[in-house]
Formats: C-alpha cells, sequence, structure tokens
C-alpha cells in the first residue's frame, strides 16, 4: 500500500511539473507572437525590445529578405528559450484595382470583361470595341479617376536586389556552394543566410527550403519534382515547368516563365527588371496561379515593348505591374498597374484593349497580406506568415 500511495504522489508531482512546463512553454510562445506585432507596430524597424512582462523577456531584430522585412523574435525565461522568424507585409485596406497610364489611347474591351473596385484610367469611359460576332458584356464596380502617364513608383528594394554587388557577393561569398542534382538543403531564417551558386541549372529531385538564395549565370529551370519553399532566385531566365507547386521568390534580367497548371503558393514574387531594349517578359501559362506580386520593370522610363502574358485561365491572386505592355486572357484577384494592355487576334492587334478577363480587387482573400512592391513615405505592416 505504502509502494501504491508513493507511486500516485510520484505521478502527481511528475504531472504538476510536466504541466507547469508546458503552460510556461506555451506563454513563451505567446510572448514571442506578442513581441512580432509589437516589432511592426513600433516605429524603429531594425531592433528592440517590447514592454516587460513578469517573468518572460524578449528582443527582437529586423532584416531584409528580398522584398520582405523579416522579424527575428527571441522570447525567454531562466530556463527556456523560444525563437521564431516572421515575414512581414504591407497593410492596404485600398480597393484601386486598375491603374493604366495616360499615354494615349483610352480603355477599350470585348467579349466578358469584369472590372471591380476603383480606376485610374486615361479616360472616364470604358468603351466596347466589337471584334468578330462575339457579344460583348462589361461589369463594372467603383469609382473612375483619371490617371496620370506614370505609374507609382516601385520601392527601392527592387534596385538592391538586382544591383550588380548584391549578385557578386553571391558569387563570392564564404558560405557559397556548388549544388548538384539530388541534394536537399534547409536554412533556418534565425541563421545568417546561405548563398548558393548553381552548376547544374536544372533543379529536380531536389528540396531547397527556407533562408537560401540560388544563383545562376545563365538560367534556372525547376522541375516539378523540385521542393523550393521561400527561397530566393536569380538569373537572367527562370522557367517553372508545368505542375511545379512551391513559394519563391524570383528575380530575372530577361524572362520568367511558368508553366501550365503551376502553382506558386503565398507569399511568392516574380520580378523581371529589364536592362535592354530586347523583348524582356513574364508568362504565366494556363491554369498557372500566381500568389504573391508579379512585377516587370525597365531601367530606362518608358520602354513598352517588354510584355507580362495571363493566358487563358491563369490566376493572379496579389499585384501586376507592368511598365511596358500586359496581355491578359486570365484574371487577377487583386491590382493592375500597367503602362499599356495590348490584345490581338487573326493577325490584328489592339492597343489598350482588353477581352475575356477579369479584375477584382474583392476576390483577393481576406488574410492576404500584400507584398511591399510601392514607395511609400510610411508603411504600416502585418506579419504574411511565420517561418523557422
Amino acid at each position: 500500500m505504502a509502494i501504491m500511495c508513493a507511486a500516485l504522489l510520484f505521478t502527481s508531482s511528475m504531472y504538476d511539473d510536466i504541466n507547469f512546463y508546458y503552460s510556461k512553454r506555451n506563454s513563451l510562445y505567446i510572448e514571442n507572437g506578442f513581441t512580432a506585432n509589437y516589432a511592426i507596430s513600433n516605429n524603429n524597424y531594425t531592433e528592440g525590445e517590447p514592454q516587460y512582462v513578469p517573468d518572460l523577456s524578449s528582443n527582437y531584430i529586423i532584416d531584409d529578405y528580398g522584398l520582405f522585412k523579416i522579424i527575428k523574435v527571441n522570447s525567454f525565461t531562466k530556463n527556456d528559450t523560444v525563437s521564431a522568424a516572421y515575414f512581414a507585409g504591407v497593410s492596404q485596406n485600398k480597393n484601386l484595382c486598375l491603374y493604366l497610364s495616360d499615354l494615349d489611347n483610352g480603355l477599350t474591351y470585348s467579349g466578358n470583361v469584369k472590372i471591380l473596385g476603383d480606376k485610374k484610367l486615361p479616360s472616364m469611359e470604358i468603351q466596347p470595341k466589337y471584334i468578330g460576332n462575339i457579344q460583348n458584356n462589361l461589369e463594372s464596380k467603383g469609382t473612375i479617376t483619371k490617371s496620370g502617364r506614370n505609374l507609382p513608383m516601385l520601392t527601392n528594394g527592387f534596385e538592391k536586389i538586382f544591383a550588380a554587388d548584391y549578385r557578386l557577393q553571391v558569387e563570392t561569398s564564404d558560405n557559397s556552394e556548388p549544388v548538384e542534382a539530388g541534394q536537399q538543403f534547409n536554412n533556418s531564417f534565425l541563421s545568417p543566410v546561405k548563398y548558393f551558386t548553381l552548376k547544374n541549372s536544372v533543379l529536380e529531385n531536389t528540396s531547397y527550403t527556407g533562408n537560401l538564395i540560388l544563383y545562376a549565370n545563365d538560367s534556372i529551370v525547376i522541375k516539378k519534382s523540385a521542393i523550393l519553399e521561400d527561397v530566393i532566385l536569380i538569373a537572367p531566365s527562370i522557367h517553372f515547368e508545368a505542375g511545379f507547386c512551391g513559394s519563391v521568390q524570383a528575380y530575372a534580367t530577361q524572362k520568367i516563365n511558368v508553366g501550365e497548371n503551376a502553382i506558386l503558393k503565398y507569399p511568392s514574387v516574380l520580378a523581371v527588371k529589364s536592362d535592354n531594349l530586347g523583348d524582356n517578359m513574364i508568362t504565366i501559362q494556363e491554369g498557372a496561379i500566381v500568389k504573391g506580386a508579379v512585377v516587370l520593370f525597365n531601367a530606362m522610363p518608358n520602354v513598352i515593348e517588354n510584355t507580362i502574358t495571363l493566358n487563358k485561365g491563369s490566376i493572379v491572386y496579389g499585384e501586376v505591374y507592368c511598365q511596358g505592355r500586359l496581355f491578359s486572357r486570365g484574371a487577377v484577384y487583386g491590382a493592375v498597374f500597367t503602362q499599356k494592355f495590348f490584345y490581338s487576334e487573326n493577325a490584328s492587334r489592339y492597343e489598350n484593349h482588353i477581352a475575356d478577363t477579369e479584375i477584382n480587387i474583392f476576390k483577393r482573400p481576406a488574410y492576404f497580406v500584400p507584398i511591399s512592391i510601392f514607395q511609400e513615405k510610411k508603411h504600416d505592416y502585418a506579419l504574411v506568415k511565420k517561418v523557422w
């Protein structure tokens, strides 16, 4: 009987200890999340400490990772520590769905078109154009105001990413490593970024997750067997094979192609900076989905030969920004900023014309925090996702 009583007392004491441990651990996780929210509400986007919480302490630092702010938080007690990292984006409640630069012609449409949200256009009306025997139907909601000649300015974060010394850093970094086929790498966002120079430009049957930058001198081809989560890709040309699924920030100087039915999960970025007068482009193939931002811009102003193409059945959740021409037979559930639209049918080409497309700010998911692509005096940040 004495042994049984002692066992019960021991079990009860052990249960109390475990319960206390997990209660304290849960308090650390709550404190960690609180500190991340404190960081984005604080005006100092570098480092800091929140107000004192009894028996708990936290500190944080904020770094740049591509277009994201990354908040690294340590929460600790005397005997335990919880560390986590968070992506932060821009908190916006704007209803603007379309900005078309006032360069020449007003906007025309044919077929079934939906433009739902506020609009800034060259003219106050969207005129029908009859092409073939197709019936026209326009569903429009929101105000129309006059646009200017220039698109809103992009954040200088793009220039930092595409700067020559940044790419040189990727090539010459002490922790730069060649990547062989079939390798797997994971790097926590609580650790310093790791740089990889690709020897083989085809990524297949490989896994790269976390705080990694993959660089190639020529091109990168991502097969659907590759696993990429939250990594940064830098190359002149980047191609995602049909059926690929992952989340990336992809930065190119010539072109990006997203294959049929590929899915770039939230939050992803596709960006091309054109340094020449050639045909630079971003193409989203039929059935592909991109959740984040699609951006094409030029080193030289007013170069409109560059093109973003959204093929039939493709969907972009977020922002599409085009210093050039946008051809869309897909849908944008968010906002479009473009210098021009173009449309072609039976060898005929039409400028500032859209057909059988949808631009709808109200279909952007409620959880969606826009990626910081614009230059603004003050950003109100919000947490995008928790990473490790």
